[in-house]
């Protein structure tokens, strides 16, 4: 989604999860193929890991979050594809794993530091810690080049920040 009010409340709504959707269409009834396909979803801290294994949120953040899911359709997109690819795709899919990498508040930094991967978030909605740009960059190439890395993470939602 563009950063305009276009991007941001016009069509498609569902970019996100609608790409997801096919891209698994394609891959499970059309290409098939022998060993699985690896995806990578960049998502967000804040959409919750459909599965419950996040910590509950307090009253404030669960009503924050309504309204924010309510207000800003990206959102709602970023809930939809991690709850498509949990929910759909799942684990046993014969054609394609996945990892959906939650960073928290994304900066711009020009190198790669230090950073922490985590099961799930560590912080509290307004307490998060920020991610840059470059470190989320290099996990996912991290998950895409180490066979260990994606074996630790394959079917999981990690929660990236930057080491402290």
């Amino acid at each position: 989604h563009n950063m305009t009010m276009k991007g941001v409340y016009g069509e498609p709504r569902r970019l996100v999860t609608d790409t997801i959707k096919r891209v698994h269409h394609t891959i499970s009834n059309r290409i098939q193929p022998t060993q699985p396909v690896h995806f990578i979803l960049m998502n967000t801290a804040g959409a919750a890991h459909p599965g419950g294994m996040d910590d509950d949120r307090t009253r404030f953040e669960r009503t924050v979050m309504g309204c924010i899911r309510t207000l800003l359709p990206p959102h709602r997109d970023n809930e939809g594809a991690i709850e498509y690819l949990w929910n759909d795709v799942g684990l046993n899919d014969p054609y394609m794993e996945w990892v959906a990498v939650r960073p928290d508040a994304l900066i711009d930094t020009d190198e790669v530091s230090s950073y922490d991967t985590f099961e799930k978030p560590k912080t509290g909605l307004f307490e998060g810690h920020e991610s840059s740009r470059s470190n989320v960059a290099h996990f996912m190439s991290n998950l895409v080049s180490d066979k260990n890395t994606w074996e630790a993470w394959k079917f999981k939602m990690p929660y990236l920040c930057d080491s402290k």
